[in-house]
């Protein structure tokens, strides 16, 4: 049938101009500087490039973090910048308490990292249903055993706790 004169097409993809993959919009960042508002680079291959500068730049890197802190603080106030990391805390404590359990077991991190990453990258598809008691919610992947780090049972969060003991 075809596209009609003045008929608007929506594009769902976007071709990235690092690694050439055609890519869900979903995984370009936002950009206001180009026409479609979207970073012309992938978020991997963003986060890629922006590694490797760091690796390069070290000193300057470092660098312009201390200056962007000092600056956050300056304008927010000390008291401010203070309670904003309280309040992110407070937010994030299942994040935080995740981040200290791979410090000592850095298996399970490196298999939660890999999980993460395959989800975001569409190899792994996270259902929407527990494996467990059937529920319609948001799902965890639980790994039995963190050498097979996309081999898990998906399971909402309190089959979850109930199945880690």
């Amino acid at each position: 049938m075809g596209i009609l004169p003045g008929e608007a097409t929506v594009i769902h993809v976007k071709k990235c101009s690092r690694c050439g993959e055609s890519k869900s919009l979903e995984l370009f960042g936002s950009n206001k500087r180009n026409k479609d508002g979207l970073d012309t680079y992938c978020k991997p291959c963003k986060r890629i490039k922006t590694n490797e500068w760091r690796a390069k730049n070290t000193e300057k890197s470092k660098k312009l973090s201390r200056e962007s802190k000092t600056r956050q603080r300056e304008r927010d106030g000390e008291e401010v910048t203070r309670s904003k990391w309280n309040e992110w805390y407070a937010k994030n404590a299942e994040r935080r308490a995740a981040y200290e359990r791979a410090r000592h077991d850095p298996t399970q991190a490196r298999a939660q990292n890999e999980l993460n990453k395959a989800v975001r990258e569409g190899r792994v598809v996270r259902p929407t249903h527990c494996e467990k008691c059937g529920r319609e919610k948001r799902v965890d992947g639980h790994h039995t055993d963190y050498s097979k780090p996309l081999v898990v049972i998906w399971l909402c969060r309190s089959c979850h706790r109930k199945e880690q003991g």
